[in-house]
């Protein structure tokens, strides 16, 4: 009976050194930069084993309606994106591989009979012997601690990616939304030369009906009308199509709401590329680099820790029935290699080689978004300087325009009408030339505040922009894409 009250309390402590506390879970969900910090993001509720999937705690998605601003679009998006969401379970999935890394060796119970069924005495129960033991893995090296480690910057690496993905979000919503606002620019313009084309060709016609203009000035002005309104017809359907591109950012397939607020604007002038470049240390893909070298230093450490070999050790109970003998035994056994010095060689190596590439993967991300930030700056400021002529030109061409038009007021003859239609062409595809590169601009500016993570601080105005505007997405309740102005303010 002694023996078995020693058994039984020496399995509870080797069954007690095989369970361990869970980890402590820090939280990795507030956002790392400032770019959208005001709106909320999809959580995903924790799942507690033996119960149901909770519901995730977010309403479900009711798409606006009226008039829709970018803060709105960016709230939505923030809650319901497809990609952000299933990017959010990721989270999720880095904190069960900590509570994974955690667990241990299982303590084991042996049960073996033996000396029966054999030849002679043997052949009955009469010699059984009955062996009843405990044996426990016993690791050594802090594998459990090392191994957490990794688990743990695994899931900070998983943090640093969402973080990455939020702003790519967030850029495709500014850009979805520029896009709209240069597709309903766009249309207008179309509408407004539809109009002039019109207007045009009903004064020629009542003109011609009054014998002062030639006939054969009217059907070139029904082609010219005829044009526009088909341009007028495929501006339409851009504009249904660039609701729908919008609306697909927050997961929506159809566009309810009827307008956007705002208005494209040209921008101040960006700061030189060496000032955004020494904002570069706030990209997200960046910073995860230096969580990147410090989860290959501790998989090393890892390696190194698992080239320390386990023991077994186990105890129990021997019990002799034939003579009523009982007795205690214990084991202890380690691997013939334990004091090798090359255990694990490969791993190690291979933690080793591998942080040292991740130094080499730092530099490739760095020319890579480098490149990214230096292409956009270039797209500001030669967009930037385009404006300015195309200003010049607008302006002429629309003094050109009115003085060809004064002949409308008299009758004009087959050349004036030419006159009109060339100044009225040149016209209307410098406004829509100024569409294209206030388009090209503040998606420029919206991509360089997507890398950099913040709002662009600008050196000096330019283009009638005040001191101080800041280009491409702002953050938080007033929300806007630098010159998006909600309208008629």
């Amino acid at each position: 009976m002694r023996a078995i009250g020693w058994t039984v309390c020496l399995a509870t402590a080797l069954t007690a050194l095989g369970c361990q506390s869970d980890p402590q879970i820090e939280d990795f969900w507030t956002p790392k930069r400032a770019l959208g910090k005001g709106h909320p993001i999809f959580k995903p509720p924790r799942i507690q084993l033996g119960h149901a999937t909770p519901s995730d705690g977010v309403p479900d998605l009711v798409d606006p309606t009226g008039t829709l601003t970018l803060s709105q679009a960016m709230a939505l998006a923030m809650l319901h994106n497809p990609e952000l969401r299933s990017f959010s379970w990721e989270m999720r999935i880095a904190e069960a591989r900590i509570f994974q890394a955690a667990e241990g060796p299982t303590p084991e119970i042996q049960l073996r009979i033996n000396n029966f069924g054999g030849t002679h005495d043997a052949k009955r129960f009469e010699e059984y012997q009955t062996r009843l033991r405990i044996v426990h893995d016993i690791e050594l090296g802090g594998k459990r601690a090392r191994r957490i480690e990794v688990a743990e910057l695994n899931r900070q690496l998983v943090a640093w990616d969402f973080e990455t993905k939020r702003l790519e979000v967030l850029t495709d919503v500014a850009k979805s939304y520029i896009n709209l606002l240069a597709a309903v620019e766009r249309l207008a313009i179309d509408v407004e030369a539809a109009r002039i084309a019109k207007e045009v060709h009903d004064k020629a016609k009542k003109l011609i009906e009054a014998g002062v203009v030639e006939k054969v000035v009217l059907p070139r002005l029904l082609v010219r009308w005829s044009e526009e309104k088909t341009k007028v017809a495929r501006s339409e359907s851009r504009v249904r199509l660039a609701k729908r591109e919008l609306a697909a950012t927050w997961g929506s397939t159809v566009a309810k709401f009827e307008k956007v607020e705002g208005r494209l604007e040209n921008l101040a002038k960006p700061p030189s590329f060496e000032t955004l470049q020494a904002s570069m240390d706030q990209n997200p893909e960046l910073a995860r680099m230096t969580t990147e070298v410090a989860r290959r230093q501790a998989q090393v450490r890892l390696a190194q820790a698992n080239a320390v070999p386990d023991v077994e050790l186990g105890f129990g109970v021997r019990h002799t029935p034939s003579n009523g003998d009982t007795s205690l035994e214990v084991n202890f056994s380690v691997p013939l290699d334990f004091f090798a010095k090359d255990r694990n060689k490969g791993d190690i190596l291979e933690a080793r080689y591998d942080l040292a590439r991740a130094k080499q993967l730092r530099l490739r991300a760095e020319l890579r978004l480098s490149r990214n930030l230096g292409n956009a700056h270039a797209e500001m400021v030669v967009s930037g300087k385009e404006l300015e002529e195309l200003e010049v030109t607008i302006k002429a061409a629309a003094e050109a325009y009115d003085a060809a038009s004064l002949g409308l007021k008299e009758g004009a003859g087959v050349a004036n009408y030419r006159d009109i239609l060339d100044a009225e062409e040149v016209w209307v595809d410098a406004k829509r030339r100024r569409v294209d590169r206030l388009e090209s601009l503040n998606k420029a500016a919206a991509d360089i505040q997507g890398l950099i993570g913040g709002p662009i601080k600008n050196d000096a105005p330019k283009n009638g922009a005040s001191k101080g505007d800041k280009p491409g997405i702002s953050g938080g309740e007033k929300a806007g894409v630098g010159p998006l102005k909600p309208e008629g303010k």
